[in-house]
């Protein structure tokens, strides 16, 4: 068997099978769009570190600004007390430093 013989029969077989190949089923009015519908529907978003940072920096953003209203609060309290006619010990030994 040569290499010509082959290759004759081989596009025998070829041609007829091309010939013999079955007709291709008719797509469904609106098949293209919804295939490609499903398959954006299905991707997924690609995941950054830019993409994770933004998760949390809202979260942490809202943690630190309650936490600054707080803080405020206690400064704006002890701002508004009126003052101890009573010394405190702090200031009792400032004036009686030079005393002794």
């Amino acid at each position: 068997m040569n290499m010509k013989s082959f290759n004759d029969k081989w596009n025998e077989a070829a041609d007829e099978a091309r010939d013999n190949a079955p007709p291709l089923p008719d797509v469904p009015l609106g098949f293209p769009t919804r295939v490609v519908a499903l398959s954006r529907a299905a991707t997924q978003p690609i995941v950054t570190w830019l993409n994770s940072f933004e998760r949390y920096v809202f979260k942490m953003v809202a943690v630190v600004g309650i936490v600054a209203f707080i803080t405020g609060g206690f400064v704006v309290k002890d701002l508004m007390a009126m003052p101890s006619i009573v010394p405190t010990f702090e200031e009792e030994i400032a004036e009686q430093f030079p005393l002794l």
